[in-house]
């Protein structure tokens, strides 16, 4: 075997060189990913994690532990911590058997859930999982994500208790109350209206 020339051995350090400094900018292109998402994640209040069902592990997203109130040094179990600590004990049932379901259908399953977060406040969430299936048809693994939704479940229950108050108000007024979209089509009129 023949011993390279020095420009050979040069050649090799740039090219070595260069496939360094690629590396660091696909580094600092992954970081900045990173970044962006946690931050979308915050802002949308929610939190993504993934689970290996061969090994039994789940790895969470930064802005999940941040959603529940807790820091990754302090849940060494995420799985178990989730089910035992997090959801609701009368919810627990339901979260359960939707992620049995997203193993055995092999589907997207999306499912509600109350939650404790670690000041000790109730939540409302919403748990959305979808499964990695393998060549052989098994399940590699399952990802997912949960969102804190209370402030919009609240703002729905306003909004029916506004819209019964509204037509409690209108059927039992004397006078004839409407209601007509855009078009000026009635969509709504109280009986009185008809007289």
């Amino acid at each position: 075997m023949r011993k390279p020339t020095y420009e050979e051995l040069l050649q090799r350090v740039r090219s070595l060189e260069e496939a360094a400094a690629d590396s660091e900018k696909d580094k600092d292109a992954l970081t900045r990913m990173q970044r962006l998402l946690n931050g979308a994640q915050q802002l949308g209040n929610i939190g993504s994690w993934e689970f290996d069902p061969t090994t039994n592990q789940s790895v969470w997203a930064k802005s999940l532990y941040q959603l529940f109130g807790y820091h990754r040094s302090e849940v060494e179990d995420p799985c178990r911590f989730f089910i035992d600590h997090i959801v609701h004990p009368k919810d627990r049932a339901t979260v359960c058997d939707s992620f049995q379901e997203v193993r055995k259908s092999k589907k997207k399953q999306s499912f509600g859930f109350r939650g404790i977060d670690r000041s000790g406040e109730e939540k409302t969430y919403r748990g959305m999982m979808v499964p990695e299936v393998g060549p052989d048809g098994g399940v590699r693994r399952v990802f997912g994500l949960n969102m804190e939704i209370t402030e919009i479940e609240s703002s729905d229950a306003e909004l029916r208790d506004s819209r019964e108050f509204f037509r409690f108000l209108s059927e039992s007024s004397p006078l004839g109350v409407f209601q007509t979209d855009a078009r000026g089509n009635v969509e709504y009129l109280t009986p009185n209206g008809c007289r």
